[in-house]
C-alpha cells in the first residue's frame, strides 16, 4: 500500500502542474476578452482543488504513519535526524522545501 502511495503522490504533483496551467491559461483568457466564467471553466478549478488536497492528504500520510514515517519509524540506535541522509531528507528538508512556497 505504501509504494501505491507513494505513486499516487508523484502522480498528482504531474496532475495538478498540468491543471494549473489550464486553470491559468483559462483565466488569463476569460480576463482579457472580459466573458463570464462557465461551469467547464468551474470544474477545472474544482479539480484543481479536488487533486491538490488529495495530495496533501496523502502526503501527511506518509509523513506521519507511511513506510518511513515519524510516527511508525524509529531511528537506528546512536543516530540522529540529522546525520542520516536518508531521515533528513524526508523529515526535515522535504517538508521545509513545500513550507518556503506557502510563506
Amino acid at each position: 500500500m505504501e509504494i501505491g502511495m507513494l505513486h499516487l503522490h508523484n502522480l498528482l504533483r504531474w496532475v495538478i502542474l498540468i491543471l494549473l496551467i489550464i486553470s491559468i491559461a483559462k483565466a488569463y483568457t476569460g480576463w482579457k476578452q472580459s466573458r463570464v466564467f462557465n461551469d467547464g471553466d468551474r470544474r477545472i478549478w474544482l479539480f484543481t482543488l479536488i487533486a491538490s488536497h488529495v495530495m496533501l492528504i496523502v502526503g501527511i500520510y506518509q509523513s506521519l504513519i507511511g513506510r518511513y514515517g515519524m510516527l511508525k519509524t524509529t531511528l537506528p540506535e546512536g543516530e540522529s535526524v540529522m546525520s542520516s541522509k536518508f531521515f533528513r531528507f524526508f523529515w526535515v528538508e522535504h517538508r521545509n522545501s513545500h513550507q518556503q512556497w506557502y510563506c
